[in-house]
């Protein structure tokens, strides 16, 4: 779904949808989700008798987010139009919903090239793996087997 309303921005000159979660939680209360009020993730065994034995712990559906569906059911149609005007809805909502539009402003952390990401990761897994490789020959010290002879034979 996200592919295809990127599409449509896309083709519409528009930047494509970023970080889309303060979106969806900004749209929970629209028409661009069928929210599900009833049920829940209890699903058990089928016993040999053919009944069904329900698990204990678990989380059942109400009004709003819940554990079990989330936001509930999504309307492609409504939530296309929607995220069609993103940006329109980034200047009502208070929090910086900037990032759905891929404008992100990274106030905590480092934001590295994808390049240099890949080479610092690849560069970690070299000296660990060196290190654990020392590690384990150490560890496996060869010795010098005494000869045979000079043991006492058992029976």
């Amino acid at each position: 779904m996200v592919t295809l309303w990127n599409d449509r921005r896309l083709l519409a000159g528009k930047k494509p949808l970023g970080f889309l979660n303060p979106l969806l939680y900004y749209l929970s209360d629209s028409k661009g989700f069928r929210d599900i009020v009833k049920g829940n993730n209890a699903f058990g065994k089928i016993k040999p008798d053919k009944t069904l034995v329900s698990c204990e712990h678990s989380f059942h559906a109400t009004a709003g987010w819940d554990a079990v569906t989330g936001l509930g059911v999504p309307r492609f149609k409504e939530l296309s139009t929607l995220f069609f005007y993103a940006e329109l809805l980034a200047g009502l909502k208070e929090s910086n919903v900037e990032s759905l539009l891929g404008n992100e402003k990274h106030t905590k952390g480092y934001n590295l090239p994808a390049n240099l990401q890949a080479t610092a990761l690849l560069l970690a897994v070299v000296i660990f793996t060196i290190g654990f490789y020392i590690g384990q020959r150490r560890r496996k010290q060869y010795l010098k087997l005494d000869p045979m002879r000079e043991r006492p034979h058992t029976p």
